[in-house]
């Protein structure tokens, strides 16, 4: 599957360090950010437009963000490769120090070099960066409302909360 960002769409937004293998280490995370978490929120018919055509000068737009024109006002929303990034960024820190081997499933713990963060903390970094994710991709759904005539694949149904009726209680 082609992947919509590379570890270079890294830099505007986290700093990683430069002996992370990014085809073994970053890459995965990349494609489940696509599949588990943009997927769900365009559509799969959509998805797979953005997939096939990353070019198209509306999914190119959509994709890097940028300026556009709503109600002869200016808007500006930062694109959908920025809320990729946090997506994957986040599932790489669910996963950076594990590694499966011949031995089993291991922490990579280098004790001498560097101080482990506990767990605690991590929790609260994948937070963030789901949080910053789900940031990123509320202005793409903001653009894609505003700019649904040239998105005609997007649609985006309202969500029913089931409603509670409480006739009496005791």
């Amino acid at each position: 599957m082609p992947q919509l960002i590379s570890v270079t769409d890294f830099a505007a937004y986290k700093e990683l360090s430069v002996n992370i293998d990014d085809t073994t280490r970053i890459n995965p995370y990349i494609l489940q950010a696509q599949q588990f978490d943009l997927k769900p929120l365009v559509g799969e018919v959509f998805y797979k437009d953005i997939i096939d055509n990353p070019t198209s000068t509306e999914n190119s737009l959509l994709l890097t963000g940028g300026a556009y024109a709503y109600q002869n006002k200016s808007y500006e929303f930062s694109g959908l490769k920025s809320a990729l990034v946090y997506f994957a960024y986040a599932r790489l820190l669910e996963n950076q120090n594990i590694n499966v081997t011949r031995f089993g499933v291991v922490f990579k713990n280098n004790a001498d070099v560097s101080e482990r963060v506990d767990e605690k903390t991590l929790q609260r970094l994948i937070l963030q960066a789901r949080n910053q994710a789900r940031a990123y991709w509320d202005e793409c759904e903001v653009f894609l409302n505003r700019q649904s005539t040239d998105f005609p694949l997007w649609s985006k149904a309202p969500i029913t909360k089931p409603r509670i009726n409480i006739s009496a209680i005791g």
